[in-house]
C-alpha cells in the first residue's frame, strides 16, 4: 500500500471503524486502519499472515468492507495492492515484478476458466500502470496465446 493510500485510510478511520464488526475491529493495531509490514503501510491482518481484517463475505461472495464505505472523494478506499490481488507487486533493482500469489480462500473471486487474469484485473492494472502499458500487456498475451 502506498503512503497516499494509507493517509486516505487514516482520514476515514472513524467510518472504517464503524463499518467493521467488533470481532474484526479488535484486530486494528492501536485502533488504526493501517498497520506496518516490513517498514511499509499495509492492511491489518487477523493473524500475522492471515486474513485481512477488511475481508468479508456478502451473499456468498468474497468482498472488502472498504469498498462499501462512502467517502467525499472519488474512488474506493480499497488500496490498489488489494485490487490487484492475486497479483502482488515486488520491487527489486529498480524494477517492478508482478508475482502471482495463490490463496485458496480467494480462489472463488476469479474464475480463470471464463476470464483471463489480465482481463479480470484490467481496471486496477490500468490505474497502476497506465493505458499504454496495459495495451502492451494485452498484445503480449495475444502473442503468447498464438504460440
Amino acid at each position: 500500500m502506498g503512503v497516499d493510500e494509507a493517509d486516505r485510510l487514516m482520514r476515514y478511520r472513524k467510518r472504517i471503524e464503524t463499518a467493521l464488526p467488533p470481532d474484526r475491529r479488535r484486530h486494528l493495531p492501536e485502533g488504526e486502519p493501517v498497520s506496518q509490514s516490513e517498514g511499509r503501510p499495509a492492511t491489518p491482518c487477523i493473524d500475522r499472515n492471515g486474513q485481512c481484517v477488511y475481508f468479508t463475505v456478502e451473499e456468498g461472495n468474497p468482498a472488502c468492507i472498504l469498498e462499501s464505505i462512502q467517502t467525499d472523494e472519488p474512488g474506493t478506499l480499497r488500496p490498489i495492492s488489494c485490487r490487484l490481488f492475486p497479483i502482488r507487486l515486488r520491487e527489486a533493482n529498480g524494477l517492478i515484478f508482478l508475482d502471482y500469489e495463490i490463496w485458496e480462500e480467494c480462489a472463488e473471486a476469479w474464475n480463470e476458466e471464463s476470464t483471463s487474469l489480465v482481463e479480470f484485473l484490467e481496471m486496477p492494472l490500468r490505474e497502476r500502470f497506465g493505458d499504454d502499458w496495459y495495451r502492451r500487456l494485452e498484445f503480449l498475451v495475444r502473442r503468447l496465446k498464438a504460440i
